[in-house]
């Protein structure tokens, strides 16, 4: 990756269409075109859920990661057991949302790092605390 004279953002890798047009070509970039939109809706009616029962953006100001966990876990549970009172599935997703969110705010800086509460089980010190998110996010 580098930026061309113009300050424009290149890989130096092109695509070429049949019109002749060409478009950088960056792997990593992400394909938000195969995210498919209903599960997006699905998951932002648990938003505007919680935007009416707290705030638009409550969510945002932060929370330990274990909240999101915790929450997640337990809506997995009570998918799992085959019960349909909730949107459970979905909560699973919007909860850990809210954790790569936090996470990655928390990695840069813009979170408080206590926030972070999540264990390193795989230290030999009792007590750390494990990134928030791998490298790759």
């Amino acid at each position: 990756m580098f930026n061309t004279a113009d300050g424009l953002k290149d890989s130096g890798e092109r695509a070429v269409f049949a019109t002749g047009a060409q478009r950088d070509r960056q792997h990593g970039k992400g394909r938000p075109s195969l995210v498919p939109s209903w599960v997006v809706w699905l998951v932002s009616r648990v938003f505007e859920d919680g935007s009416i029962k707290y705030a638009s953006r409550n969510w945002e100001k932060g929370m330990p990661l274990s909240n999101y966990i915790d929450s997640a876990e337990r809506h997995l549970a009570k998918l799992k057991a085959g019960l349909r009172d909730e949107p459970h599935a979905t909560q699973v997703v919007w909860n850990m949302i809210g954790y790569i969110f936090t996470g990655y705010l928390i990695k840069l800086g813009l979170r408080p790092a206590e926030l972070n509460d999540m264990p390193d089980q795989l230290s030999a010190t009792v007590g750390a605390i494990a990134e928030p998110l791998s490298p790759y996010e």
